[in-house]
C-alpha cells in the first residue's frame, strides 16, 4: 500500500498501528492522513453524492500551513487528497502545492477532474505527488460528458489536452511515479462501452484505467445489475484487451 505510505513506516510504527487496531486505541499520531482542503467544485455532476453537503467552504492556506507543520512534527508519512470538492479549485492551490515541497511527506494520491490541470499545475503535482494522480474523466464521449457533468463539451477536450500535458511533463521529469490513472464511472447505461473507454486510455498513454461503479445512483445501478451476465462478458473482454 505505497499510496498510504506503508512502505515508509518503520517496524516499530507498524507494531503500534496493529496493536491499536487490536485494542481500539491510538498509540501514536496517524501516519497517513486524508485531507479535503475544499468542498468547492467547478462542476455540477448530476450523480455527485457530495453536492448536498457542499457549502463552498475550504481550509485557508495559512491554516493548512499550520496543519502541514504539525503533521511533519508528528512524523506523518503521506497524505491523501480527496473528499467533497475539486482539490485544484482551492483559491490558493498553487501556494499549497508549492508549500508541500517543504516537507518530507508527500501526497500519496490525489483525484481531480483535470479541468484546472494546467502545465504549471501539472509540474507542481509531479513534484509533490508520490504514488498516483487520478483524473476522473468518467465518460468517453463529449456529448455524454456534457450531459452528466453539466459542463460544456469543450471541457472534455480540455481535460484530454491536460492529460497529454501531464504525461509530457512526467516524461521530462524522468520519474516512474506518480502513476497517471484515467477513471471512468460505470452505470446502467455505459457499461457496454467499457472497451471504448479502455481504448481512449491507451490512446492517451496513461499508466492505467480505473472503472468505478456508480454506486450512489440507485436508478442507474439497478439497470446494470439486471444484466449481470452480459456485463461480466464485457468485463472479460476488457480484461483480455
Amino acid at each position: 500500500m505505497p499510496e498510504f505510505g506503508w512502505d515508509r513506516v518503520t517496524e516499530d510504527e507498524k507494531e503500534k498501528i496493529l496493536k491499536g487496531m487490536e485494542e481500539g486505541k491510538a498509540y501514536q499520531f496517524p501516519k497517513s492522513i486524508e485531507i479535503d482542503w475544499t468542498d468547492r467544485c467547478n462542476l455540477e455532476c448530476i450523480f455527485c453524492y457530495q453536492k448536498p453537503m457542499q457549502k463552498g467552504a475550504e481550509i485557508p492556506f495559512d491554516k493548512l500551513e499550520k496543519i502541514f507543520k504539525e503533521m511533519d512534527a508528528e512524523g506523518v508519512k503521506t497524505i491523501q487528497v480527496s473528499g467533497g470538492g475539486e482539490p485544484l479549485f482551492h483559491k490558493e492551490i498553487e501556494n499549497i502545492l508549492e508549500n508541500l515541497k517543504n516537507y518530507p511527506f508527500q501526497i500519496g494520491t490525489i483525484t481531480t477532474n483535470g479541468i484546472l490541470m494546467s502545465r504549471d499545475i501539472s509540474r507542481k503535482l509531479l513534484s509533490v505527488v508520490r504514488n498516483q494522480i487520478t483524473i476522473s474523466l468518467n465518460f468517453h464521449k463529449p456529448e455524454v460528458y456534457k450531459e452528466f457533468m453539466k459542463t460544456p463539451e469543450k471541457n472534455f477536450y480540455l481535460v484530454l489536452k491536460n492529460i497529454e500535458c501531464l504525461i509530457e511533463e512526467k516524461k521530462l521529469s524522468k520519474k516512474e511515479k506518480p502513476l497517471i490513472i484515467l477513471q471512468f464511472l460505470i452505470n446502467g447505461e455505459n457499461w457496454k462501452v467499457m472497451p471504448e473507454m479502455l481504448d481512449l486510455g491507451k490512446k492517451l498513454k496513461v499508466d492505467g484505467v480505473a472503472f468505478n461503479p456508480l454506486c450512489h445512483w440507485n436508478e442507474r445501478r439497478d439497470l446494470f445489475l439486471e444484466k449481470k451476465e452480459e456485463f461480466l462478458k464485457v468485463v472479460k473482454k476488457v480484461y483480455e484487451m
